[in-house]
């Protein structure tokens, strides 16, 4: 294999396939297209001695998995408490809500009250004006 311009990770030695890396670099390695960190697989089975190490392969995809699931459980986990704070803020707005709304009608209702007192109130001053004359 040549070692021109590199265009993908194939033929990379910490290639899992996938587009995953073996030591966790892919977006690094792959910004800009420069593909730094590439490192050919006859150069690094040369320096190993050996053809493929299939356990320390399927050991990097397990450690993956392992950091994906540990993301995934970390999300959940605070998607679960972010839910239950905003039901506790729900219902602590339904309760003021409903304090507030038995405030207003109470309000209203004193209104009307006062209202109809002044009415009766202008009626018996009218009532006595004009049978006072």
């Amino acid at each position: 294999m040549s070692q021109g311009a590199k265009t993908s990770c194939d033929g990379c030695a910490h290639y899992l396939g996938g587009g995953l890396c073996a030591i966790n670099v892919e977006g690094e390695c792959r910004e800009g297209g420069g593909y730094e960190l590439y490192d050919w697989q006859e150069k690094a089975q040369s320096k190993q001695g050996s053809t493929y190490d299939s356990e320390r392969h399927i050991f990097l995809l397990l450690q993956l998995e392992r950091k994906a699931h540990a993301e995934t459980r970390r999300r959940l986990e605070k998607a679960d408490h972010d839910r239950k704070r905003y039901a506790r803020r729900i219902r602590f707005l339904d309760s003021r809500h409903a304090i507030l709304c038995a405030e207003y009608r109470a309000a209203v209702n004193e209104r009307d009250t006062l209202k109809s007192a002044l009415t009766a109130c202008e009626r018996s001053l009218l009532r006595a004006g004009n049978g006072g004359e």
